[in-house]
């Protein structure tokens, strides 16, 4: 392995490691379904955990975990990995400022060919579900970052692609904060050529954030680039830092647990909606009660 080939410790179980080191933080970057048990463990011993997203495989998982970390004072936070890239960011402070108006309209799309047949994401026990699981939890955060919280959502099982047990590709139709409509596009299996992976439209102009430039699209006016490329690794070292300042004491969390838990429950209600093949409300009631949703 490549840790050992560079002089550090490896462990064959994470829980091994935490008992044996003394440690300060962790990043969880483990199957979906080891979660919430390593999390756990971490925050009743005081060890702070960045935990990717799915926090969990099911909604009540994420509530224990935010209940334990502010039980123990510890830091917890989803690796809400887009919040760090510069373009979104930008993007957000755009259509707080106006440039593009009222918000009408958006879009996000992570689609990209993948051959899953191997992948324990495609692995219902492992995963806790298919693309909506692996995909979903960063889209409604982007989403949520971007415009606000959901309202409701309706998420369609697409054709089938790849003979997985778990769904390959899936459309949601989801109205966020102010009665804003809009489509989730996630996918294993297509590829729409679509440079940009999220798109907000307004009366004075559209914002779009690629995955090679981001611009800024005003009516009458000239199209006006505002980002680069997204780069994946410069986003995780960001976050990383970020983390690292929350654990320090130097700057507080950059995504609160009431956010953290917008997303968990979208995602909950995502899969309820795809079962009962149904629109669904973002009930308050329903999340405080905790689900999980038949």
């Amino acid at each position: 392995m490549r840790a050992a080939q560079a002089g550090f410790t490896v462990y064959e179980n994470a829980l091994d490691m935490a008992k044996k080191e003394s440690l300060d933080a962790v990043s969880i970057c483990t199957p979906n379904c080891s979660h919430e048990a390593l999390a756990a463990s971490l925050l009743r011993q005081g060890v702070a955990a960045l935990c990717e997203i799915p926090l969990t495989i099911d909604l009540s998982g994420a509530f224990r975990l935010f209940d334990l970390a502010e039980c123990r004072r510890t830091v917890f936070a989803p690796a809400a990995k887009f919040r760090f890239a510069p373009a979104v960011t930008h993007a957000r402070d755009l259509i707080a400022a106006g440039e593009i108006g009222q918000i009408l309209n958006f879009r996000v799309e992570f689609a990209r060919y993948r051959n899953m047949l191997m992948s324990w994401k495609s692995l219902p026990e492992v995963a806790g579900g298919g693309v909506l699981r692996d995909q979903g939890g960063n889209a409604f955060d982007l989403i949520h970052y971007l415009i606000g919280p959901l309202e409701r959502v309706r998420a369609i099982r697409l054709r089938q692609a790849q003979p997985l047990d778990v769904e390959d590709s899936v459309l949601v139709l989801a109205t966020a904060r102010g009665g804003v409509i809009g489509e989730v596009f996630l996918s294993w299996s297509a590829e729409t050529g679509s440079h940009n992976y999220a798109t907000v439209c307004g009366t004075k102009g559209t914002v779009e954030i690629g995955w090679r430039e981001s611009t800024l699209k005003r009516h009458g006016k000239e199209p006006r680039q505002f980002g680069g490329p997204y780069q994946e690794l410069d986003a995780y070292q960001r976050m990383a830092q970020a983390f690292l300042a929350c654990v320090q004491g130097r700057q507080p969390l950059w995504i609160t647990s009431d956010e953290a838990l917008d997303t968990a429950f979208a995602l909950e209600m995502a899969y309820h909606s795809m079962r009962q093949d149904a629109t669904v409300e973002m009930d308050s009631k329903r999340i405080r009660s905790r689900g999980p949703f038949a």
